[in-house]
């Protein structure tokens, strides 16, 4: 596939090769109407050439969503371990996590209360919500 580099006054158009020629061709050898940018497919050689528009390339479908979280094993870690934290660093929140684990260690247990509570706003929450999402704002699945 070449590109067309330039559009003379005399109606010349500059073609550039794969190989770094440069092909210097006229405007009539064109199947359509060019402009500077345009991919194009080169046919022939010398004065017999025709030139016609490349198709575009496809375009990639979205990729899957890859590495959702679950709403259930968030909300469940928060209510069995979230005394450590488990929940949070589920999540990929390390910083709150670790907070939780000196709490409870603090305090000799009772910080587990916290993520018990944790636990349960996130399996009673609704899409849009910050506890339905992970720490990157992607939203949980259900």
């Amino acid at each position: 596939m070449m590109k067309v580099l330039n559009i003379t006054d005399d109606r010349m158009v500059q073609v550039g090769t794969p190989g770094g020629e440069l092909l210097d061709i006229s405007e009539g050898k064109f199947n359509f109407t060019p402009r500077v940018g345009d991919r194009v497919n080169v046919y022939g050689s010398g004065d017999n050439v025709i030139v016609e528009k490349a198709e575009a390339p496809p375009v990639a479908a979205a990729a899957p969503r890859t590495g959702a979280k679950s709403k259930m094993v968030a909300g469940l870690l928060g209510i069995f371990l979230g005394g450590i934290g488990i929940h949070s660093f589920y999540l990929g929140k390390t910083t709150i996590g670790v907070i939780q684990i000196v709490v409870s260690f603090v305090t000799c247990g009772l910080g587990s209360l916290w993520g018990f509570v944790e636990g349960i706003l996130i399996l009673c929450s609704k899409p849009g919500s910050s506890w339905h999402q992970d720490a990157d704002g992607n939203e949980l699945d259900d």
